[in-house]
This record gives C-alpha cells, structure tokens and sequence, in this order.
C-alpha cells in the first residue's frame, strides 16, 4: 500500500505545477529546479549517446525560442519577455545562431523530421533577424523535404516582408494567435496592436500563401470576453476555413498580469466556460471539425495532426535552443536552458543547462504517465510496439502500476492499463507514484523547506480544490 508520508509528499508535489507530466514539472510553466547543473560539453554527450543508441527515434525535432512580445498579455503565462530595444533582439537572434553552431557538427549525418519556432512572438523579432535565423537553421542543419516547418505568429506582426521569408526558407505551416477580436477585449488583456481590421490582413497573407498548413489560436474565458463575444470569433474563425483551430482555456496561474494584479476568478466563470465550449463543439461539427481521439491504431492522421507537443503516438527528440527552451535527447537525457531574466536576456554567453538522465526504460516511464494523463489509459500493445517491452519487463514501474491498482486508482488489463482517478486533482497526486524514487527524492531535497511548511499548512487542501475548481484545457480540432 502507498503510505500517509508518500501520499503527503505526493499532494504537497500537486500544488507546486498545474499539470501531470514526465519528468515531473516543479514549477508554474516549464520549471524543472531538481534539474542538475550540465555543462555544454555534457549536453553534447547526451546527443552523442543518443544519436548512436540503438532503437532511438529517426524523428528529430529542431525548436527555436523566441521569447520577446511587444507586450505581456495579461492572460499570458508562457516564457516571454518585452524587449528593451530592437538592438537587444538581434543580439539575442546572434546568440541562438552560435549556440545552433555549437551543435551543428553532431548531426552532419542526421535529418530533422520537424523545425518549430515558438515564443513570444516568433515574427515581432526584426525582418534582418528572422531571415538570418531561418537561413542559419537551413545551412546548419538537414531538414527532411517532407518535414513540418512550423511557426507561431501574432496578427499585429505578420508582415508581407516576414510572409516572403517564410516563403523563401519553406516554412509550411503557421499558427496564427488570434486570440479575440473583441476590441474591449484586447485592450482590457494588454494586447496592443490588433485589432479586427490588423487579423484580417494577416489572415489574408496566410491564405494567399499555397501549400500552408494555417492554424487559428483562440482564447476562452478572458476577462470581458462572454460567451457572445467568444463564439462571434470562433464563427469567423471558422468561415476562413484553417486546417487546425486551436482553443485555450484561459489559465489564471500564479505568474500571469491578471493573477499578479490580486485578480481571482470566480467558481462560476468555470461553468461559464464549458458550457460555451460545448457551444463552441457543436458549431465546429456541424461545419466539418473535429478533435483526435486517442486512437493509437490509427495511422492515416494528416500532416495537420502531427501537433509537436500533444503526439503521444510518434517518439521524438528534440534540439532545442534558447532561454528555458526544453530539450530532449531520447534515452539519454532531458535538459533545459536557464531562465528567462533580465542579466540572462543581456548577457552575450551562451545559456547554461540543467538536465536529468534518462534511459530506455525511463522513456518508457514518461510514455505511461503521459499516456495516462492525455487519455486516461495506456494501450499496452503500443508499449510494445514503440519500446519492445511488456510490463513485466519495467519493475519497478509495474510494481508501482500494481499499488496504484490496490488503491483503486487504475485498473490493469491484458490490453490496456485504465485510469480510475480522474479528478484533475487525483491526477496530480496519485501519478507522482509513477515516479522514479530517485526523482521524488531530488524534488523533496530541492522544496524541502516549502515541504515542511505544508505539512503545517491547514490551507493546503483548499489550494489543491482551487486546481480542482480551474478546469483548463487545450483543444485542437481538424477540418475534415
């Protein structure tokens, strides 16, 4: 059985991060502060290892993190950074191009399967900047012809002259995050330089531009926003006919403009929001949308359906370069770059890294939980088939499979293993079990002080109901 210590430390690991994932997040974003210290000449060792390790995946993802805006949302909780000077932008794109240089040689040999470029706002960065940075990931680096080349891009900075650049380097599909059209809405999130007039021009260069994959981003729940106004976007949305639409709960976490501010959202405004999602569902049936459903038989998916971040099907590594950027080298280490400050955004070195090993095995571990997170059960023949491994082959992580299962929170069969606990909250908590100790025992020596003040916390258990109370998610929907 899972003892009361194991179970506290599980629920005080719950409050620290919004949702489940492998390697576990310890922070409001992207935060892994258990991470060991890596030099660059380690991270390289990693690639080394991986791009020799037998069964890697052949899919290689290239990201780029641009983290400038031209201003914070209030809504917005990402990685991101409003620039000084223009000067500090292209001394910021020359940094990510001598990092990309001190990789390049690694994978002479290697093809990448996908290029994605995210921020902030890839094209508020200076025309000269983008189409250095898109030539140098081309002269550096093989790219697959069949690859997705993927962008984000804000409407107020979608210009012709970044369009022809796009052109010129085969960037072949771009999410534009449009967000809201509602003027009041705008101006009430801080999100300056849109307007409806602004969207319609930069959705108008995205469909004159053939062979694009197009993306809309909408926002739900936004202060001022109401329900009216959210479904009047998303009709417009629909009438220009993208390949994705993309719709994102508004998250009121810790880091944001409009929780900072003392802001706090209602218990009501959650009721609110799904049932302006179901709305929102039944308007995007009826004209022809839909949203994948976990099916990892299915192999016909378009290329509109590979979404980088939420493919659990296709294993990837990925080369990541920039300020907090992620990146993966499969089987052998997951490793992050150092956050995003003012002296890191000056400094002319390049980012230092933190970083936790991995291993088949442990590849296979970050598979389970995602899976179980995403869907609510693992299809135990696609363990199989991407691991070569059944589950008595992974003690330690049967073993914990099998505890989770006398407490009735999963339910293991021959083909599938089934998450029973499936209250946001039960995630958090009972799916820390699934963890390697060792990885528990760092995020315990690392939060220790914050530990030992929530087992004094009687507010504890009202935190954890407020994650229960904020019902987030991010729907894709695909046209037929």
């Amino acid at each position: 059985m899972i003892g009361k210590d194991k179970l506290d430390l599980y629920r005080f690991l719950g409050t620290l991060a919004r949702g489940e994932d492998y390697p576990p997040k310890d922070g409001p974003y992207q935060d892994y502060r258990y991470f060991q210290p890596a030099s660059l000449e380690r991270v390289r060792g990693f690639w080394k290892r991986t791009l020799g390790l037998k069964g890697a995946p052949e899919n290689r993802i290239l990201y780029l993190h641009w983290p400038f805006c031209p201003s914070q949302c209030r809504y917005c909780f990402c990685s991101m950074a409003v620039p000084r000077s223009s000067r500090q932008m292209l001394r910021y794109a020359d940094r990510l191009k001598a990092e990309m240089d001190c990789f390049s040689d690694l994978f002479e040999r290697s093809e990448f399967s996908a290029v994605y470029i995210g921020g902030g706002t890839p094209t508020f960065m200076p025309d000269a900047a983008l189409e250095g940075l898109l030539r140098h990931v081309r002269d550096r680096f093989k790219v697959r012809g069949d690859a997705e080349f993927y962008m984000e891009a804000s409407p107020a900075t979608l210009s012709e002259g970044k369009m022809a650049s796009l052109r010129r380097y085969g960037v072949n599909r771009v999410t534009l995050g449009v967000q809201s059209r509602d003027k009041a809405v705008l101006a009430r999130a801080n999100r300056k330089g849109q307007d409806a007039r602004v969207v319609e021009a930069a959705w108008g260069r995205l469909a004159a531009s053939e062979g694009l994959v197009r993306d809309i981003d909408l926002m739900l729940g936004v202060e001022g926003q109401g329900r009216a106004s959210f479904l009047k976007d998303l009709l417009w949305s629909i009438r220009r006919k993208p390949d994705v639409i993309h719709i994102n709960s508004f998250d009121p976490r810790g880091q944001t403009l409009f929780s900072r501010g003392g802001a706090r959202v209602p218990d009501s405004h959650w009721a609110e929001v799904e049932s302006a999602l179901r709305a929102a569902e039944r308007l995007l049936e009826s004209s022809g949308y839909r949203v994948t459903e976990y099916d990892p038989g299915r192999r016909d998916r378009t290329r509109a359906e590979k979404i980088l971040s939420d493919d659990p099907f296709e294993l990837h590594s990925i080369l990541a370069f920039g300020l907090h950027a992620k990146g993966h080298a499969f089987g052998s280490a997951w490793y992050q770059h150092e956050p995003i400050t003012a002296k890191a955004l000056d400094s002319d070195r390049l980012p230092r890294f933190t970083f936790l090993a991995s291993s088949p095995a442990e590849e296979a571990r970050a598979y389970v939980v995602r899976s179980l997170c995403l869907h609510e059960r693992l299809c135990l023949g696609e363990l199989r088939r991407l691991f070569g491994k059944r589950l008595k082959d992974l003690p330690d992580l049967r073993r914990r499979l099998l505890e989770l299962e006398e407490c009735g929170k999963v339910e293991i069969g021959s083909e599938e293993v089934r998450l029973l606990a499936v209250n946001p909250v039960e995630r958090l908590i009972w799916l820390k079990h699934l963890c390697r100790g060792a990885v528990l025992e760092a995020m315990k020596k690392v939060h220790g002080k914050e530990y030992r003040e929530f087992l004094r916390d009687r507010s504890a258990p009202a935190r954890l109901a407020e994650k229960a109370r904020a019902r987030t998610f991010h729907r894709v929907y695909y046209r037929s």
